[in-house]
This record gives structure tokens, sequence and C-alpha cells, in this order.
């Protein structure tokens, strides 16, 4: 969770502040798996800075590592104790969409003289804070992970945001059964300019749950078209020979075997609109890309709780 509008009234490691001098706090995701009914997250934590190090050791501080799902509202911290990687599991059925990971170290213990060497004295001119108990030495912005289902996934995979610098606009290609030279999935032709910004939102900014954001933006309008145009091929009888048939393209025959797991029939009349059918392929991208934004936008306005108390859970 980023945290650089956040100010603290004692030096905090992380890395947007300047309160220490040649330290760093960090965590990576290990493994992600889903077994057996449950998501097991492995995340380990690197960290430089000498008094941090042994504040832990002496147990004066410890490693937190804490585990946000907004859409399931699951909230959970877990301690790292001595070790510096751990796995956690949590049951599948109380997560969904994007999970948030975040660590911190916090004081187990009120320190009366806080006063490390890798204290910036151009800030603090080795000054000694008192720190109470839960207060937050360092830490790390929130890595978020996505948690596709196998629907998601068969749909997602049918997609290609593909780079043309021929184009001006946006165009969308859908492969269809008479081309032979057809990979038979969906094509998102972007011009040069928004392709630049694309890549580069979806490389510089990952970290962020910007996925769901730009599966809302490109693929959801993509996946109704799609929808649309099977519509119309199952239902309109006609003698046009010459009507563009897509059953039979990878495409096609995708998004008609992931509607039939969900009991629907493109042919019946009484179907949901095409709009909710491809939100519901997507796994609720909609739902997922504002409670992202909302999360984002609570963040950066500083009126998360954390933000007022200046503590975690």
């Amino acid at each position: 969770m980023a945290r650089n509008a956040i100010e603290f009234p004692h030096p905090v490691l992380n890395e947007y502040l300047k309160d220490y001098v040649d330290c760093g706090f960090s965590i990576a995701i290990t493994d992600c798996t889903d077994n057996t009914g449950n998501i097991e997250i492995g995340v380990k934590y690197e960290l430089s800075c000498v008094g941090l190090e042994e504040l832990i050791k002496d147990g004066k501080a410890e490693v937190v590592l804490r585990v946000i799902s907004g859409a399931t509202l699951f909230r959970k911290a877990y301690i790292f104790g001595q070790k510096q990687e751990i796995i956690v599991s949590i049951n599948k059925k109380e997560l969904s969409g994007n999970i948030e990971v975040s660590a911190y170290i916090v004081a187990k213990t009120n320190i009366d003289n806080f006063l490390l060497k890798e204290h910036n004295n151009a800030y603090f001119h080795e000054k000694a804070f008192k720190i109470k108990k839960s207060d937050i030495l360092a830490d790390v912005p929130g890595i978020f992970i996505p948690l596709e289902s196998e629907l998601e996934k068969q749909i997602s995979s049918i997609i290609i945001i593909d780079l043309v610098k021929e184009i001006s606009k946006t165009e969308i290609k859908f492969s269809n059964s008479t081309d032979d030279d057809s990979d038979g999935l969906i094509h998102i032709r972007l011009p040069e300019a928004e392709y630049t910004e694309y890549h580069t939102i979806r490389s510089r900014f990952a970290k962020l749950g910007i996925k769901r954001f730009l599966q809302n933006a490109l693929m959801l309008p993509a996946i109704i078209e799609a929808i649309d145009l099977l519509k119309y091929e199952l239902t309109v009888t006609d003698e046009d020979t010459d009507r563009t048939s897509y059953k039979g393209t990878v495409w096609a025959d995708s998004i008609l075997a992931n509607l039939k797991k969900l009991e629907i029939d493109l042919e019946d009349n009484n179907i949901p609109s095409s709009v909710k059918l491809a939100n519901e392929l997507l796994g609720n991208v909609i739902k997922d890309s504002i409670q992202d934004l909302s999360l984002k936008m609570k963040e950066w306005s500083n009126v998360t709780e954390e933000s007022r108390i200046g503590g975690i859970d």
C-alpha cells in the first residue's frame, strides 16, 4: 500500500522518505498456489539496516505481513518471527479478484530512546524518539496479486493486444471461420501512441492493481461485441450465404463453451444483456475495477484508517 503521503512523528524506512541513509526494506512474492481450496502465498522480505535488524533480533520489533482482499473485505496480519520468508494459507472462499500483500516493521514494545546510526542526521541531528508499541518503523508498498478464475484465464487468452502504426483509431478484429491465415483470436489493434501508453501502464504500474482497469477498458468492450456477433449468427436465419461466420474459431468456441458452463444459451431470447454476460465471463471485472479505484483514491487522499491513526491492525 502506497504511503508516500503519510507523515510520521519519527523516522520510518520506506521508498518514499529519506529518513534513513543507505538502507532498504522490500518484499517479494515467492509462490502463489491454489492448493485444494486454499490459496498459499509465499512472501520473502529483504532488510538492509543493521539497527532495525538488531531490534528484530532482540524482540523489540517484528516484521508483519498484511493480506487484504477488497472484494471480500478479508484483512489479516501474519508475523514473520525470526524468519525472512513465510507461507500463509487462506481459504479460497475468503478471497476474490485482486489481493494486496504489504509488509511493515512495527515496535513490539515501547522504545524510549529510538536512535539508530542509519537515521538521516541531516533531518534529525541525532535526535532520539519515543516509540510506542505497534508504531510503524518501516513499511513497503503493497504488491497486488490477481486471482483469476479458470474462466477468466480462458477468456483473457483469446484476446491479443496489437501495435498497428498505420491506424489512427483503435480497432477490434474478430477472426472468422473462413480466414485460413487467421489464428482464431480477437485482436485489439492500437495506434502507436495508445499502445505505448498501454504498454507503459502495464509494465510500470502492474503492482498497483492496474490489470483489472486495463481489462475493463479494452477486453470488456471486445467481449461484449463478440457476444453480439455470436447472438446474431445463432439467431438470424436467412439465405445470405455471404454472411460472416465465427463459429469454429478459437475465440467463438471458447466463449460458447464458457457460456454453456454458466448455463447460458445465446439462442434463448430471455438471456441477460451482452454487457452482463461479458462482465461475468471476465470475473465481474466492472466491480473489481471500481473497488480497486476506490481503494487507490482513499490511499491517495489519506482517508484510510491507517492514515488517521498511523498504525496497523
